[in-house]
């Protein structure tokens, strides 16, 4: 309950504070538990998505798009989304937006989250809406983000260009 408290606090800081005054970016946060309704109320509230970020503990290509996607979050492109990142090997508790509390193999098996990397976009209730399992190209991740922030996947007949 504790470290869950430290987290909310952590990611109402990180939504209102996303880039440091220097113009620097900062680091994409890194969480050991997750509860989809307060995030996405939190980041709802500076009108952005949510984007989790799940990777493998120790994986040099996952932390290279991690570091340049920070540097990046300045960028009108990436700003409209609170980003946050997860280990998968370490172990998260997640809270569902429903209050339903899963481990973390439970919700990784639900939303299709496996491999070294999974981008796992939420709309404003903190429901995903879309997982993207590996690392993608920078026009990917942009429609990506585009599918998402348009709400084009509440059209069913929409895509993601594979580009």
């Amino acid at each position: 309950m504790k470290n869950k408290i430290f987290t909310n606090v952590f990611v109402v800081m990180f939504i209102f504070f996303g880039v440091s005054s220097t113009g620097m970016a900062q680091e994409i946060p890194l969480i050991s538990e997750v509860d989809f309704s307060d995030a996405s109320r939190e980041a709802a509230s500076s009108n952005k998505r949510l984007l989790f970020i799940y990777k493998q503990d120790n994986c040099e290509e996952c932390e290279q798009f991690i570091s340049t996607l920070a540097e990046k979050q300045d960028n009108p492109k990436y700003r409209q989304f609170a980003i946050y990142q997860a280990n998968t090997n370490t172990g998260i508790d997640v809270v569902c937006p429903d209050g339903l509390e899963l481990s973390d193999g439970e919700f990784f098996t639900a939303k299709g989250i496996h491999g070294k990397l999974s981008l796992v976009f939420h709309d404003e209730s903190g429901d995903v809406v879309y997982t993207h399992n590996g690392i993608p190209s920078e026009t990917k991740l942009v429609a990506l983000m585009e599918f998402v922030r348009d709400e084009q996947y509440a059209d069913s007949r929409k895509f993601i260009p594979n580009r």
